[in-house]
């Protein structure tokens, strides 16, 4: 969970700073969690360099995809989430789930007939 943190911070500090891009260390968490943001259209690319990840964020019209990425799952504090709870979540919030078949959006988790452990909460636009 503490690579998460660290991730979280960077991705945080960025948008506060409106800075175009950040780095965080490459893990097999990160991997997975930085591949669903490229996939969802809220960075622009994921590059690898000396041991870490530089990540550009995606903006459109100057204004960042991404309003807040908050950390929901932390350590010795899980926050389990049923499919009836995952159909209930808002269009402007995406949900990334820890499920048994890996790691997925919460619409993909919806689709699949899975719940799980909410590892992020991600505001957009």
């Amino acid at each position: 969970m503490g690579v998460l943190l660290k991730l979280s911070c960077s991705l945080n500090n960025s948008l506060k700073k409106q800075r175009v891009y950040f780095t965080c260390p490459k893990t097999f968490v990160t991997t997975k969690v930085l591949k669903i943001l490229y996939e969802e259209g809220f960075l622009s690319s994921v590059v690898y360099e000396k041991g870490e990840f530089k990540v550009l964020l995606k903006y459109k019209h100057s204004v960042c995809m991404i309003k807040g990425f908050k950390l929901i799952t932390k350590r010795y504090k899980y926050k389990f989430c049923r499919l009836d709870h995952l159909k209930s979540i808002r269009d402007n919030k995406i949900l990334i789930v820890s499920t048994s078949s890996g790691l997925y959006t919460n619409s993909e988790a919806i689709l699949r007939g899975l719940g799980g452990v909410v590892i992020c909460e991600i505001n957009c636009i």
